[in-house]
């Protein structure tokens, strides 16, 4: 089975097939990433879209010493950056049914208690600052380490470590809150 980076290193050597093998792999966590900064899921997949035809057009820019997913989300960040700059716009509140999907289970109210975990959990991370919500989805949600957080996110491996501490001291506070 091969990995994105062997998927990429094949798409350079002129497998187009292994480029689809590449988008199939990182597509939707690239998206929702890109959404956790515009908070529209049609701009996601737009910007998602260039970050892939990015790497298409500049094959020789990757270091395949790095993971294609570090890779690929610093370039999705970059972009939605650059999006928000460019269009001003104010952010919406994140739509917590784009990130939850509810698993099929034969207790409905099991089922809603999940729901009504998940939704209260996600609150509580929309209340956190912007840089939080970023390391808790990327080291949580994208099992990110914190070397590609940091390289993901600009920031050195010891503030994510810092800023991810604070951020589980305050969703703890948030969701006692909430209870």
């Amino acid at each position: 089975m091969y990995c994105g980076e062997e998927y990429y290193r094949a798409f350079i050597n002129g497998d187009d097939r292994a480029f689809e093998k590449v988008v199939e792999l990182y597509s939707d966590g690239l998206i929702f990433f890109i959404n956790r900064y515009v908070h529209n899921l049609s701009e996601a997949e737009d910007i998602a879209t260039d970050t892939f035809l990015y790497i298409v057009i500049h094959k020789n820019k990757f270091d395949f010493n790095y993971s294609l997913k570090t890779f690929l989300y610093t370039i999705g960040r970059s972009k939605a950056l650059t999006f928000l700059r460019k269009n001003k716009r104010n952010k919406a509140n994140a739509n917590i049914d784009n990130y939850v999907n509810i698993a099929d289970e034969q207790d409905i109210e099991q089922t809603v208690i999940k729901g009504e975990m998940k939704k209260m959990l996600y609150e509580a991370i929309a209340q956190l600052p912007e840089d939080m919500q970023n390391i808790v989805y990327l080291f949580y949600f994208e099992n990110a380490s914190y070397q590609e957080i940091s390289v993901i996110t600009g920031k050195d491996q010891k503030q994510v470590d810092n800023l991810l501490y604070r951020a589980k001291k305050m969703l703890k506070v948030n969701m006692l809150k909430e209870v």
